[in-house]
């Protein structure tokens, strides 16, 4: 009844990037001015992460314990080569047909010269410990109470790197700025009560903490983002028990929510912002061959206090107060190895606003995805090849947004995977 599990998760990546950002727009159509910021080759990050856990079963008199226990680290580093400073020549640039003849001859000069010249570096830890015990108390009860205590650690180096610097091109950027260490310890409880064999209620509460917030134009740290979060909820089997129907009133509050400052492009704090509202769930099969998920959310997100701007009492940007979806699939063998599928399901969400003030809203939106894949078994594993059919109209429409900018989501797009599972 006991079982130990350690994962360990690994990401390098090193990348090319530059760019070229605008400082001014005639309210038409280009971009009058044009500021350089360029990041060469051999941009690297890396993230390492590995967890233990133990999780096992036993009994205290009646009580029946399911026990976890378990400790987690995480690390995340990032060199960033490059400079920064103004182009030798620019010209404006059309955003519905932009070029960029008079920039790309220099940024593949400034490519070769600034692979060496690290202009910012940074590195964060967090490490966790945690334990939770869910105990069933008779046949109608179920207890679950537990709590997670982190530590994280963030540090960084900025040589901001501009080509008038006398280092240049060979500028390094050694650790030597380090924060205190934030530390926190998040509980959570949650109580469920079997009013029969096919229906629940529960009410449950949590803490949550999140490094990692970001610093201010003066670079100092941001303090961490803290939530609450709050449930009451029903689950029950529908449709002879081949579907569970939910619903669920939540109210979340978080502090410290970060949001980035349009004009000096670094992050500033509102204070605190609050969700309430109710979510329902359906998911199951409708028929042998024929399952359904749909969900439906409303929501009202506020800002509850800001003792920067004044925004109390306005939505929080960028969430809506309803959001739809629902996705069928047609299996056509659902018990056997081999097999194909197809799907279809409805994306909806209504509008959101653009900034704390409420000044401009981004339009809410429809889409249409859709779905089809073959099984077999391939050397006695199962093998599955799939196509996602995302935006199957190829609709207009922004997915996110705020703080001067709305961004659109992705066209029609067809992606495949291949799967093989052993």
């Amino acid at each position: 009844h006991w079982k130990l599990t350690h994962r360990l998760h690994s990401v390098y990546s090193n990348e090319n990037q530059q760019g070229v950002y605008a400082d001014g727009f005639d309210g038409v159509d280009s971009f009058t001015g044009v500021r350089f910021t360029h990041t060469g080759p051999n941009w690297v990050r890396h993230t390492l992460a590995t967890n233990l856990d133990l999780a096992g079963e036993f009994t205290t008199g009646d009580i029946k314990h399911r026990l976890l226990v378990g400790i987690d680290w995480s690390k995340f580093t990032d060199d960033t080569p490059g400079s920064t400073g103004p182009l030798a020549a620019a010209a404006p640039i059309n955003i519905f047909n932009p070029i960029y003849p008079y920039y790309s001859a220099q940024l593949a000069a400034l490519a070769a010269s600034d692979a060496t010249n690290v202009i910012w570096r940074d590195w964060s830890t967090d490490a966790g410990l945690y334990v939770q015990d869910q105990l069933t108390l008779g046949p109608k009860w179920e207890l679950l109470v537990g709590g997670r205590f982190d530590r994280a650690v963030d540090a960084y180096a900025d040589t901001y790197g501009s080509r008038s610097e006398a280092c240049y091109p060979n500028c390094t950027a050694p650790i030597t700025s380090a924060y205190p260490a934030d530390k926190a310890f998040s509980p959570r409880a949650g109580l469920l009560y079997k009013v029969d064999d096919g229906t629940s209620v529960y009410g449950s509460y949590s803490r949550s903490f999140g490094s990692s917030n970001g610093r201010d134009n003066l670079g100092n740290p941001l303090k961490a983002q803290k939530g609450t979060q709050y449930e009451l909820g029903i689950k029950a089997n529908v449709l002879d028990g081949r579907a569970v129907a939910s619903a669920t009133l939540f109210d979340l509050t978080k502090t410290n929510i970060t949001q980035y400052d349009p004009v000096n492009f670094f992050p500033h704090v509102v204070g605190e912002a609050r969700s309430r509202g109710l979510e329902l769930d359906l998911a199951g099969q409708v028929t042998r061959h024929v399952s359904v998920i749909g969900s439906y959310t409303w929501d009202r997100a506020v800002i509850t206090k800001d003792p920067y701007n004044g925004t109390e009492g306005k939505r929080f940007p960028g969430v809506a107060a309803h959001v739809a979806s629902v996705w069928a699939k047609y299996d056509s063998a659902p018990e056997a190895r081999e097999g194909w599928a197809v799907g279809t399901g409805v994306y909806a969400s209504s509008q959101r606003q653009g900034d704390d003030a409420n000044t401009w809203q981004i339009p809410g939106y429809g889409r249409v995805d859709a779905m089809a894949s073959y099984r077999t078994q391939l050397g006695g594993k199962r093998a599955t090849a799939q196509l996602n059919l995302n935006n199957v109209f190829d609709k207009v429409y922004f997915d996110r947004g705020g703080y001067g900018m709305a961004a659109y989501g992705a066209p029609r797009h067809l992606t495949g995977s291949l799967k093989l599972e052993f």
